[in-house]
């Protein structure tokens, strides 16, 4: 009896070995997978057609056309996988012993006790294996980075490039007129999302996407999810121009007609694209500083923004 045919195209972008024994049943249901093999149906993800190619017992029956070679690289490849997560966490544990941590919710945090508190930190680290302090931009911070800079001039205190960035978009936003924008994007999200009726012809005409997008910090989703009501605003307009809203009971309140003329203002997507080109830089650079990866490019935007 020869291995059905499988088709191989429910495939995740991975190198991960369990992907040539196996396929996802259904983009949309990730943890259901199918063996290539024998076309067992199972839950429990990758991991679990590699248990079933290994012949490892205990959570799925074993697959009649594994080799043992096929069995080998799947055992190699889950034994791998548990000395991994070991070595995490003894990894882990090792830092958590040598953090020291120090209940201080009760004091105040003024400029002077911050100061205290890092020199006394950097005391104890040693003054020549520290060359900097990063914090955000708080007026207690920046109070104690001057009396820093003035004990030890060789230690910089640095704040924090993506609170700054994040200060930058807030005091943007609070210009009046960009307030203005914001604001009816916030209170046309704010609607839809309140009701059941609204929020299911909303994903109904957006194919089950939603308008909110979280982003880095508070300022960063809001620019994020104006940019997604841009995005859509055709299916938006549909949506408040059909029958369906039109019979809707909040259609009729006063929150509905405001957010049903909102979407229909030629003036407010306007304005909001405007919004969206002067906040995009901010946000590139925001993800830049707020991610793990430096690149150059992110440092050259910046340049070109102050410029």
């Amino acid at each position: 009896m020869d291995p059905p045919l499988i088709v191989t195209h429910l495939k995740r972008n991975s190198s991960d070995v369990g992907w040539e024994y196996g396929v996802l049943f259904d983009p949309k249901i990730p943890d259901k997978v199918k063996c290539k093999l024998c076309g067992k149906e199972m839950y429990g993800g990758i991991f679990r057609i590699k248990e079933h190619i290994a012949h490892q017992k205990g959570n799925v029956s074993s697959c009649l056309f594994s080799t043992k070679e096929n069995q080998d690289r799947c055992k190699n490849a889950l034994k791998e996988a548990k000395n991994k997560k070991t070595m995490k966490r003894k990894h882990e544990e090792a830092i958590r012993s040598e953090i020291n941590i120090e209940d201080a919710s009760k004091d105040s945090h003024t400029g002077e006790y911050i100061f205290k508190y890092i020199d006394n930190c950097i005391e104890d680290i040693g003054a020549g294996k520290v060359v900097q302090v990063v914090t955000d931009n708080a007026t207690n911070n920046v109070a104690a980075a001057k009396l820093l800079k003035k004990k030890r001039p060789n230690i910089f205190w640095t704040g924090c490039a993506a609170h700054t960035l994040d200060l930058m978009l807030e005091g943007v936003s609070k210009l009046p007129w960009f307030a203005k924008v914001i604001n009816q994007a916030k209170s046309l999200t704010i609607f839809i999302y309140a009701h059941h009726k609204t929020l299911f012809m909303m994903r109904k005409y957006k194919n089950n996407k939603d308008i909110v997008r979280p982003g880095a910090t508070r300022f960063a989703t809001c620019f994020l999810t104006l940019q997604s009501l841009y995005d859509k605003k055709a299916q938006l307009k549909s949506m408040f121009g059909s029958d369906e809203w039109h019979e809707c009971k909040h259609s009729k309140c006063v929150k509905g007609k405001t957010a049903s003329d909102t979407v229909m203002s030629y003036a407010f997507w306007n304005n909001a694209l405007v919004v969206l080109k002067v906040f995009t830089p901010l946000v590139k650079v925001l993800r830049l500083a707020d991610g793990e990866k430096k690149t150059f490019s992110g440092f050259y935007l910046w340049r070109d923004i102050r410029s």
